[in-house]
């Protein structure tokens, strides 16, 4: 009765922890029924399934504390110095519980073991194998073992661990004394093993159900944060940082598929340095560019196996990889991309737990995206119609330039927007955000229309562009201060087929602009094409009743004024209202006709001391390169024609315009524009019309100045006839001469030498225009060819 109770009781505590033992006790008492007499083996048996029993009931349900149980009670079937009971995880054989020479060692995870060796096949076979002498049996064991150590053990005992038909790890004790197990020890370890299965696997299911609870709750807050409205940079940040901090990846990346381009961009990383990478890759390309292109997730157990495998130095330490695309109604977002520093890192459950969780992600994505969208269009037509109504309230082309530039700015958020303005054959920059704009007002930046880069490539095809890798376009040019430079976009500002600038956007990330962006810009630039051809109507008409004001103003001035000197500041000054210029100069024809003189020159680099001013400019040298080569000498530059102006080309604009009278000309007006903007076709006619005006003033001051000089001249010679008719010596008719040279000649100063008789001596007999110093010293002063060679 006693030995029944005792059973009946093993029976229920087997049943308890899942039936694998009671199975057992059940042939037991089978045996009994046919009569087979337990004297030698009851009582071990009854202590083995008590003491487990027992010990499994006061057990918690976990796996390591049930290893524990079973190296226990191992302990009282044989001798455990060297133990270990190990558990099958995938590919991987994890031992929990590990003795050698009766040290107790950490457990340890043996990667890609759990197949190989004596352990393999009782994993494969399901069967325990009792080795009493390793050398004496070597030849006939059924598997070599796999590892040899300097002191390898002579006898040994493998029991498995069988649950459900499948082996769910080893009970293994070793010996370096051969013949130290027998068969009673073997079925006792066997005993124990199948009664301690049964509660491993509900331990091992306990806990996976545990840990599938925690992954769904941790898929639930991670989903619940990621769910939140938010812009989307920040987003993807956030759910890289989200999944490695809760599940405790090696590197967790973000990638946003582009299905046109057929282009997997990474967005963000949990590694720093892979993020800054921006990879880009396209579809087929690594595992991420695979599982864009196929629509599924894809797993590589080992990558260094797998051909599709991508290395990057920022994550040298990847052994396996997963990802998993983002899809909404068979439409790829995105694709999660998790990378593991151990081979076979991701299982069933990590799969599960990645595309429940990439299902919620791409949620989140498609709503923050929709929030992106609608919010870059309110941001849009807010900045179309703080455009339509800056435009329409200002006739300034400077300021409206200005203010459209801000307002993309602020409302679109570019950091570098630029408006270049079509000069004849040249496009001026003529307003821009970012530091380096002021760099480019300073310099004049500007391009010819058949230079190479992306604005003048717009102006000359009237065609939108876009270059999502500025370092891949033959058409870029870097432009100064913005060497950083990775995208860019442009549009023509144009009225019907004519083009009247480019609007240039540019950015220091690749792909920062879409077909979207162009037809947004597009629509700015056409609006700002038709302010500017209202500024540039009204300030055509300001600038024609400026010129008819400045032509009145000049010609009253001119009319109440016949100094020359006067008239040609006069028309220099008057002409710079209406047409700008940086300097100017008047040449006039001198009496002789056969030489040209500088008569008169305006603008801040005029050097008054230049040799210019002195110098007779023959009629038959003059032409146009030279008198801009004059020009250049007065303004300080060098003095070589062809050099100077064309190394000045890209920068100066010169002009010279005849003075002309009756068909006669009387000289050159000469003027030059310095910086991108050229004399347009409006200028040249301004300055024409003002020229001929000018000629006529110019011919005007010089008759009236001709006749005043005559006039003197003649009155000056009366005098001295009249003093010379009065003189009553030569010493008074010679003293009237010299005091009246002066004035007829226009010299500071003149004496009379009277030659002595012989001829050879002259004598100073009389000096007008000096000091009394001068005077008296020269006076009766003796010059002979020794002192003063003739």
């Amino acid at each position: 009765m006693d030995t029944t109770l005792v059973v009946v009781m093993i029976v229920g505590a087997a049943l308890a922890v899942g039936g694998v033992g009671g199975g057992m006790i059940v042939g037991y008492w089978r045996g009994r029924r046919r009569g087979i007499t337990l004297a030698a083996h009851e009582q071990p048996e009854l202590d083995v399934l008590a003491g487990v029993g027992n010990a499994i009931l006061g057990a918690q349900l976990k796996v390591e504390a049930l290893c524990e149980v079973v190296y226990q009670q191992a302990t009282r079937i044989v001798d455990t110095r060297n133990f270990q009971i190990g558990l099958f995880e995938g590919s991987d054989y994890a031992i929990k519980v590990w003795l050698k020479d009766a040290e107790r060692l950490e457990p340890q995870r043996f990667e890609r073991k759990a197949n190989e060796g004596i352990i393999g096949w009782v994993r494969q076979t399901g069967n325990g194998l009792l080795v009493s002498d390793f050398q004496r049996e070597w030849d006939s064991l059924p598997v070599k073992p796999s590892d040899y150590t300097h002191k390898p053990a002579r006898s040994a005992i493998f029991a498995p661990l069988i649950s459900g038909g499948s082996t769910l790890g080893v009970i293994a004790v070793q010996s370096a004394r051969p013949n130290e197990f027998n068969d009673e020890d073997m079925r006792l370890l066997t005993l124990l093993a199948n009664q301690a299965s049964a509660a491993i696997r509900n331990a091992q299911t306990f806990e996976a159900t545990q840990e599938r609870a925690r992954q769904l709750r941790l898929i639930n807050d991670v989903s619940r944060q990621v769910t939140a409205v938010q812009p989307l940079p920040d987003l993807f940040r956030q759910i890289v940082t989200l999944i490695r901090d809760a599940f405790g990846y090696y590197a967790v990346n973000m990638f946003i598929v582009n299905e046109q381009q057929q282009k997997a961009v990474c967005k963000a990383s949990s590694h720093t340095e892979f993020a800054a990478m921006g990879l880009k890759l396209g579809f087929g390309q690594g595992l991420v560019g695979w599982s864009a292109q196929h629509k599924q997730t894809t797993l590589s157990p080992q990558v260094s196996q797998d051909e599709r495998y991508l290395p990057t130095l920022a994550l040298d330490a990847t052994q396996s990889e997963i990802a998993v695309p983002l899809m909404v109604q068979d439409k790829v977002l995105g694709v999660l991309d998790v990378q593991s520093n151990r081979p076979d890192a991701f299982g069933n459950d990590d799969i599960f737990m990645l595309e429940t969780l990439a299902g919620q992600v791409a949620i989140a994505l498609q709503e923050a995206e929709t929030y992106h969208a609608e919010r870059r269009q309110t941001e849009r037509i807010n900045a179309m119609v703080e455009v339509a109504r800056a435009v329409v309230s200002n006739l300034d082309i400077n300021d409206i330039l200005d203010e459209v530039v801000d307002l993309v700015s602020e409302n679109l958020g570019y950091d570098r927007v630029h408006v270049f303005l079509r000069v004849g054959n040249r496009l001026a920059f003529r307003s821009g955000s970012g530091v380096h704009s002021g760099r480019w007002a300073l310099e004049k930046l500007a391009y010819g229309i058949n230079s190479n880069g992306i604005i003048p490539r717009v102006a000359r095809t009237g065609q939108s562009a876009i270059s999502s890798d500025v370092q891949q376009d033959e058409f870029y040019l870097i432009g100064p201060g913005v060497e950083d430079t990775r995208s860019e976009m442009a549009v023509p500002i144009r009225i019907g087929a004519q083009i009247l600038g480019v609007f240039d956007i540019q950015s220091t990330e690749t792909d920062a602009f879409t077909d979207d962006d162009v037809t947004l810009m597009q629509a700015l630039a056409d609006t700002v094409a038709i302010a500017l051809r209202n500024a540039t109507l009204f300030a055509n008409e300001s600038r024609r009743r400026m010129l008819s004001e400045t032509l009145r103003e000049l010609s009253t001035v001119l009319a109440s004024s016949l100094d020359l000197h006067s008239v040609l500041d006069g028309i220099l000054l008057g002409l710079v209202r209406v047409v700008p210029y940086t300097v100017g100069m008047i040449i006039l024809r001198d009496d002789n006709e056969d030489t040209y003189h500088l008569a008169a020159a305006q603008g801040d680099l005029v050097k008054t001391d230049s040799d210019v001013w002195l110098e007779a400019i023959p009629t038959a040298e003059i032409t146009e390169d030279y008198l801009i080569t004059r020009l250049h000498r007065l303004n300080g530059l060098p003095d070589d024609a062809h050099e100077t102006h064309e190394a000045h080309q890209q920068q100066h604009d010169g002009m010279v315009v005849t003075l002309a009278v009756a068909g006669n000309t009387i000289g050159y007006l000469v003027l030059e524009r310095i910086g991108a903007d050229r004399f347009s076709a409006e200028d040249k006619e301004i300055i024409n019309t003002f020229a001929n005006q000018a000629a006529v003033a110019i011919t005007n001051a010089q008759l009236y100045m001709a006749q005043r000089e005559e006039a003197w001249i003649s009155s000056a010679l009366l005098q001295v006839a009249e003093a010379t008719a009065r003189a009553a010596t030569l010493d008074e008719v010679l003293q009237t001469v010299a005091q009246i040279t002066p004035l007829l000649v226009d010299v500071e100063w003149s004496a009379v030498f009277l030659a002595e008789e012989n001829g050879d001596i002259f004598r100073v007999v009389e000096i007008a225009g000096t000091n009394e110093e001068t005077t008296a010293a020269l006076t009766g002063f003796t010059i002979t060819p020794q002192t003063w060679p003739p």
